[in-house]
């Protein structure tokens, strides 16, 4: 059977195909690659979310977990603490004063502002059996015309970005104060 000179030829192909069509195969595998890489990440990274345990004796309903962003932990209650790759730290509930070094970065317009800090320090009561996420960001003091830095907690464990303005418990300053003079 012939077809005729201006009749259309449908043909299906997947989603996947489609886009991927359009790249040499070297590329093909290299985007494969890629995307096997990071769901590996993904997958160890959430074997591995325990972080650090100060004392696995204590029932889970009397401890309090913690995760920290842009803080890497270095003392908790004037004890040296030595954190994993991972940063979540289960400890005993109650009056916590954490020590750590700031390694705080934005980017804001194609321009990426950094600010580090060795040695800053929070203190709070975190309640038992919950799970908390510790930031480190800055307020604006407008009648003084300087930033503070401090904690933002939140509940709830948020791995991946901020979490969601609901969440937030307070803002914690650090002590000593950290400033800056800058809007920054």
């Amino acid at each position: 059977m012939t077809t005729p000179a201006n009749s259309v030829k449908i043909e299906t192909m997947s989603t996947t195909t489609a886009f991927l069509g359009k790249f040499p195969h070297s590329a093909k595998r290299t985007m494969l690659l890629g995307v096997m890489c990071a769901v590996l990440a993904l997958m160890l990274f959430s074997c591995s979310s325990s972080g650090t345990v100060w004392d696995d004796t204590i029932p889970p309903e009397q401890s309090t977990k913690i995760m920290f962003g842009f803080f890497k932990p270095t003392g908790y209650n004037g004890m040296p603490l030595k954190m994993g790759a991972v940063q979540i730290l289960t400890l005993p509930a109650g009056d916590i004063s954490i020590e750590g070094n700031i390694n705080h970065y934005e980017d804001v317009s194609r321009v990426r502002f950094t600010f580090k800090v060795e040695g800053a320090i929070f203190s709070c009561n975190l309640e038992g059996g919950k799970e908390y996420s510790a930031f480190v960001n800055h307020k604006y003091d407008k009648e003084n015309h300087y930033t503070v830095w401090g904690m933002e907690l939140y509940r709830d464990i948020q791995v991946i970005g901020y979490p969601p303005e609901e969440k937030l418990i307070t803002f914690i300053p650090f002590d000593p104060p950290v400033l800056t003079r800058a809007g920054r």
